[in-house]
């Protein structure tokens, strides 16, 4: 056998092989499919858990808004946070508090200085009252009710603001029958608060009009 020969005997064996290979390979329509990974089953849903319930001031937390039972006479109290109206008003909740028998500047109020210089009094009334009164539990008892304003007398941690906006000259007594002499007579002395300008509250004229 030639050489030749011989190459063309090992080329059809070849040709051979691979005939036989496709032959014995399935179809691509005979292969079957992977089956698919299975779905995790869905969560049970989880019941919500109610939250504690949390250190609310007295009145917090009331669906209506009008002011709680508060017998006239008797003691209730107040918590912190305060919102404050003006140099003698306080609000607790849906509890609004003025301190009774005391007059003081409104709360956008302006005073005159001795030079005749106008100053926010009221301004300054109110934030006397929230630094007398900031973070402490007050005492207070309801002498009267006015609308839904109760009137009386409060006590901070045993200190009467009454008493302590008195003496700081932010408050005055309405009667000399209050026992708030002393206090009054110390703050005129050294001329604190509104009596800087010897209590002279201004009278703002509305805007376009003359003074």
């Amino acid at each position: 056998m030639t050489r030749t020969e011989r190459r063309l005997l090992a080329a059809g064996l070849v040709m051979a092989l691979v005939a036989g290979l496709v032959l014995l390979w399935p179809p691509e329509s005979d292969v079957a499919p992977l089956p698919a990974p299975p779905r995790p089953a869905p969560e049970p849903a989880r019941k919500a858990e109610a939250l504690p319930l949390s250190d609310a001031p007295k009145y917090a937390g009331r669906a209506d808004t009008s002011p709680p039972p508060t017998p006239l006479g008797q003691e209730f109290e107040l918590e912190p946070p305060y919102r404050i109206l003006d140099g003698l008003t306080l609000a607790a909740g849906p509890v609004t508090v003025t301190l009774d028998g005391l007059e003081g500047p409104e709360a956008s109020a302006a005073c005159r200085a001795p030079d005749r210089a106008l100053w926010a009094c009221g301004l300054q009334a109110r934030a006397a009252l929230n630094n007398a009164t900031r973070q402490r539990r007050l005492t207070c008892r309801g002498s009267s009710i006015s609308g839904d304003v109760v009137r009386g007398t409060c006590h901070a941690e045993g200190e009467d603001l009454a008493s302590l906006l008195v003496r700081e000259g932010w408050a005055r007594p309405i009667s000399a029958s209050q026992g708030l002499q002393p206090e009054l007579a110390e703050a005129r002395e050294n001329h604190r608060g509104l009596w800087n300008g010897d209590w002279a509250i201004a009278e703002v004229s509305p805007p376009g009009r003359a003074p």
